[in-house]
């Protein structure tokens, strides 16, 4: 059985007897089959926070990415083309809060199981797993032409207050922060 690269502490029982694997590894069941035999494999999806580029970091849980779930509107543009109408129309998708926050340093996310709905599980209000993560915004981080500007590498906040802000798989969300430059308390930075 392979052990994908991900899965810290995978384990399988069969026989009443417990073997373990390695990421990346197998874990090999070599033995008589007979009738019918049942094993369970465990494959553990911790959170990991991960270091990106420009001091940035993104968290995810086993094999899934997850981006903030941003609040946002979508807009049909273009009506007046010819060609453009239905199905073949043209929308535009924006921010409806703020998007520009940090990362706390040190907060672990807290996990929310949701019912699973196969026929709606990349929707972004019906993924069957949110995360809540600790953040305060960042006001040096903002639009250009358009676009998030470069992740800042020293965030500046008006305010320390915390939000919890929601995460969702990166599969499932449409306007998307997935890298997030991280901000240490002050409170924090006095201890450490």
């Amino acid at each position: 059985l392979r052990v994908p690269g991900w899965c810290q502490g995978a384990t399988v029982k069969i026989d009443g007897q417990t073997l373990m694997g390695q990421a990346g590894g197998f874990i090999e069941l070599d033995r008589q089959w007979e009738g019918e035999t049942q094993f369970e494999l465990v494959l553990p999806m911790n959170f990991q926070v991960e270091q990106g580029s420009q001091y940035s970091a993104h968290i995810t849980r086993g094999p899934l990415l997850f981006s903030y779930k941003i609040p946002s509107e979508w807009k049909h543009v273009n009506q007046d083309v010819p060609g453009r109408e239905a199905p073949h129309c043209d929308w535009e998708v924006h921010p409806t809060a703020p998007w520009n926050y940090a990362m706390v340093d040190r907060m672990v996310p807290v996990v929310e199981e949701v019912a699973f709905d196969e026929k709606k599980a990349f929707y972004p209000d019906h993924s069957p797993v949110q995360l809540t993560m600790g953040a305060v915004l960042a006001e040096n981080w903002q639009y250009d032409n358009g676009n998030a500007s470069q992740i800042p590498t020293h965030v500046i906040s008006d305010s320390e207050e915390v939000r919890g802000i929601t995460l969702i798989p990166y599969g499932a969300s449409d306007v998307r922060v997935t890298e997030f430059p991280v901000y240490r308390l002050m409170n924090q930075q006095q201890r450490h």
